[in-house]
């Protein structure tokens, strides 16, 4: 799936941070970015910055370690982690091709069922996933240190993380307190869904992080938000994208993540109170 070498392999860390220091501030910043895009390096590696976590090694890398060793999912390879200045960087593949979000509107409609069958296929890979960070909702980490929860899509804008949650019933016990907040104490009110375990979710699967890449397969990238989360998260986090961007993309998102539309109506009424 990936090349077997990268043009920052001979480099060592203090030059490779000297090609970063290099990209204007500016293109650091995805939104601020001209492209939108994460900045090149080099013309196969881009860069994304962050600050250190306590562990020393972002979620993200980790993650997309994990998706690269456990999947067929096509994602971009790390091929390091560099720190300084309270920042890590990750040094990652760039993969050539187009975003979905530009050619959505060119596909033929057996070209989007396709594109969709793909993203399930991906979607229940990522659920089969087996690792002991699935006990732990949020980021991954080393060890069993629980993670600041990054969801917007989930907790709204106003305040889009929450915790770190030490368990599922963490997790649980503060979506239903929230209900009982919002809504009062009622034996009619359905309770926060934990019926099925967490697996990982992208948690940011909307079109421009999917790519018809050259090579003519379909890749996941930006897993800056991923974690380990009720299956149903991943529905209602594309769905939301969706509506606002992309309407017919909806029709697909049953299919592609499971319908989970109680669960889906079930976060909306809570927050809308």
């Amino acid at each position: 799936m990936h090349a077997q070498s990268s043009d920052i392999d001979h480099l060592t860390d203090e030059q490779v941070l000297g090609l970063c220091y290099a990209v204007p501030s500016e293109a650091w910043d995805k939104e601020e970015s001209p492209t939108g895009m994460l900045p090149h390096i080099t013309s196969g590696i881009v860069a994304k910055s962050m600050l250190i976590p306590v562990d020393g090694m972002p979620s993200e890398a980790l993650i997309l370690n994990l998706v690269h060793e456990a999947t067929n999912i096509p994602v971009p390879q790390v091929r390091r982690v560099v720190t300084s200045h309270f920042k890590a960087v990750i040094l990652m593949d760039y993969i050539p091709g187009a975003r979905l979000s530009d050619v959505w509107h060119e596909l033929s409609l057996f070209r989007k069922i396709r594109v969709a069958m793909t993203l399930r296929s991906y979607i229940l890979q990522l659920r089969s996933i087996r690792h002991p960070r699935a006990l732990i909702p949020g980021p991954m980490a080393s060890g069993n240190r629980a993670m600041t929860c990054w969801s917007p899509r989930i907790f709204g804008t106003m305040i889009e993380s929450r915790g770190p949650f030490a368990s599922y019933d963490d997790l649980s016990s503060f979506f239903n307190t929230r209900q009982t907040m919002s809504l009062g104490a009622s034996s009619e009110l359905e309770n926060f869904d934990d019926s099925s375990h967490l697996v990982l979710v992208h948690h940011d699967l909307n079109m421009r992080n999917i790519i018809l890449g050259d090579d003519g397969q379909i890749w996941l990238i930006d897993w800056g938000w991923s974690g380990f989360y009720p299956p149903w998260w991943e529905y209602v986090s594309m769905k939301k994208q969706a509506e606002k961007n992309w309407a017919f993309m909806v029709l697909f998102i049953p299919f592609i993540c499971d319908p989970f539309f109680r669960q889906d109506m079930w976060l909306k009424r809570m927050r809308r109170c």
